[in-house]
């Protein structure tokens, strides 16, 4: 069999070619080795978040108080409105907004000419009505008099003519006297008796009159004389006092200045002993009753005492709705507040034992409502939480922590991301 040679021959292999192929290989991944191992060491791994300076705290357990919150108002047990009295000028004013006052302490005085005038003129009312009664008396007694008289004088004079009539009747009887005789005496008679009793009816309506008269002026003379005694009252009322032991507010006049009828002067509130009056919404209503436990807070502090009397009346506000109100007092006087002081009152309808808490801090809303950072060694941890009700200071803690864990309570702002950080145990402070 006949061999073939191909026509262009293979190139002899080259074996320092191939040997200056593999050094250079070789170089190229010493070059890496030597670049990566620098990056490696020298590049900044993640590092833990270290916290230096917060506060801590144990979980615990204690009572809360299963409350109703409701809004209510301070005010006073008696506010008394002064008034001014009658028409004038302030004469004299001793007090200011804010003084405190005892009962009977003098405020201030008001004068009126017009007053003065019409004091006068009530006067002279007076002793005219007294001339006219005492006038209306005399008449009345002559009138009397006079009456009194008439009837005696007619009677007499009757009775005479009765008298003839009847002797005449008997002399007619006997024959001694005619018919025409008689007839005439009677009918002589019977007209006395007609012009008498006429006669008794003018006196008697004469009488009636100065009667009238005499109610008249006696009714006169009491009007007269009550309108002066209202007018004097009216000018004792100048020198105004207050009624009660108090604080006042609102002192609305100065010295010198004129008034009118019926313009609120000043307010006089009693000092001591307020009470907190509070809606109930209808929906909560059922369950609270007289005595119950509250606490009273406002702006700048927190007071205790207790439900005293829960209106039956069914009332309506825009906010609230359907509500009811109820009394709150005080277990200890607090002394002075300012009426119409808006406050929450806590009305405790229940307890409850043993519930895990935490005190109220930064830590709550910084943790968005629902995780906490938990301490162990130094480091501390995410860990989910649910949060109960509030009681006054304290938080409770419904799931998600255990009795004795220890809490960063201060603020997670700057690290609330991370799900571990590292802590400096020297820069905690506990809050147990």
């Amino acid at each position: 069999m006949t061999k073939y040679e191909p026509i262009v021959k293979e190139r002899p292999k080259n074996p320092k070619a191939k040997q200056q192929k593999g050094l250079f290989f070789f170089t190229l991944v010493g070059l890496v080795i030597l670049v990566a191992i620098p990056i490696y060491i020298f590049t900044p791994k993640d590092k833990l978040y270290k916290l230096t300076d917060y506060d801590y705290e144990v979980v615990k357990s204690r009572t809360f108080r299963d409350v109703v919150l409701v809004i209510g108002e301070i005010l006073p047990q008696d506010t008394v409105e002064i008034v001014a009295p009658f028409r004038g000028e302030i004469q004299s004013l001793q007090v200011e907004s804010g003084t405190i006052v005892k009962k009977d302490d003098f405020l201030l005085e008001i004068s009126s000419q017009e007053l003065d005038e019409n004091i006068m003129d009530a006067k002279n009312n007076v002793d005219k009505a007294l001339g006219e009664l005492e006038k209306s008396k005399l008449d009345y007694q002559i009138e009397t008099s006079r009456f009194n008289r008439d009837r005696l004088e007619q009677e007499k004079s009757l009775n005479k003519l009765r008298h003839d009539v009847e002797a005449k009747k008997e002399l007619f009887e006997l024959g001694a006297l005619s018919k025409n005789a008689l007839t005439e005496a009677i009918e002589s008679l019977e007209k006395a008796e007609i012009e008498a009793n006429i006669r008794l009816l003018t006196s008697e309506k004469s009488l009636l009159s100065s009667e009238i008269a005499l109610n008249t002026a006696e009714n006169n003379y009491q009007v007269a004389k009550k309108r002066l005694t209202e007018l004097e009252d009216l000018r004792k009322s100048a020198r105004i006092t207050s009624s009660i032991d108090g604080k006042l507010l609102d002192v609305k006049v100065n010295k010198g200045e004129k008034i009118n009828s019926g313009v609120r002067l000043m307010k006089v509130i009693s000092a001591n002993n307020p009470y907190v009056n509070v809606k109930i919404p209808i929906s909560e209503s059922q369950r609270i009753e007289p005595n119950m436990p509250v606490v009273i807070k406002t702006l700048n502090s927190d007071y205790t005492g207790y439900v005293e009397q829960i209106s039956l009346e069914i009332l309506d506000d825009p906010q609230i709705g359907r509500h009811v109100e109820g009394k709150v007092v005080f277990n200890e006087d607090p002394g002075f507040i300012l009426p119409n002081t808006e406050c929450k009152v806590e009305i405790e309808v229940g307890r409850r034992e043993n519930i895990l808490y935490l005190n109220r801090g930064p830590f709550i809303s910084t943790g968005q409502n629902r995780f906490v950072y938990l301490l162990k060694d130094n480091r501390a941890y995410k860990a989910d939480v649910k949060y109960g009700v509030f009681d006054g200071y304290f938080v409770e803690i419904t799931d998600g922590l255990v009795l004795g864990d220890n809490v960063i309570t201060s603020s997670y702002d700057g690290f609330n991301d991370q799900r571990e950080i590292e802590v400096d145990l020297r820069g905690g402070r506990s809050n147990d």
